[in-house]
Order: C-alpha cells, then sequence, then structure tokens
C-alpha cells in the first residue's frame, strides 16, 4: 500500500517548516543582551537561569532544524538551496516564527 501523494506533500511541508524554524525576535535579543552583559561582568543568579534556558531552546531549535533538513535530504530535496531553509521564506504564506517550534 503507498501513501498518497497529499500524505506526502503534508509531510514535506511539514519538514520544510520545520527546517525554517527560528526563535521569536524577542527571545534572541534577549539572549543576546544577556550574553553581552554576561561578558561584561555577569550576571544576577536569575539572569544566569534565563539565559541557560534561552541556550537550551536555541539548541533545540539548531537540533530540529538540522534533524529536518537531514529528512529533506534523504527525500530527495537539494538542502544547500537558500529557499528550501531560509526562515523568510515559506510557500505557505505562514511565517516561519509561527512554526510548532515557535
Amino acid at each position: 500500500m503507498s501513501t498518497p501523494p497529499d500524505a506526502v506533500e503534508q509531510v514535506d511541508d511539514a519538514l520544510k517548516q520545520a527546517a525554517r524554524s527560528t526563535m521569536a525576535s524577542e527571545q534572541v535579543e534577549q539572549m543576546e543582551i544577556l550574553n553581552l552583559k554576561q561578558q561584561r561582568g555577569g550576571l544576577t543568579p536569575d539572569e544566569r537561569r534565563a539565559l541557560a534556558q534561552m541556550l537550551r531552546r536555541y539548541e533545540h531549535v539548531m537540533l530540529v532544524r538540522a534533524k529536518a533538513a537531514a529528512l529533506l535530504k534523504e527525500r530527495g530535496y537539494n538542502v544547500l538551496s537558500p529557499d528550501l531553509l531560509d526562515p523568510y521564506h515559506d510557500e505557505s504564506g505562514i511565517h516561519s516564527s509561527d512554526s510548532i517550534l515557535a
């Protein structure tokens, strides 16, 4: 029994969306601010915890993106194509920050 073309396309679209996932820009900005503050002298315990949590989130997003890209490559996609993995390019009209990881 073969998989219906619609289902294959839906899986491909979900993988593309996952491969384009990003952290919310506010989180990235806050992470950068805390990182700079840490380099300049130190963070409070709450700031250290917040930064550690954001770094774990960033690592998770990167892991999901890498796994999705690997699966897309296995499915025959050119993962070196800028349009395929560009977080700001999405044929569905859904902005990548609205992805399943946001």
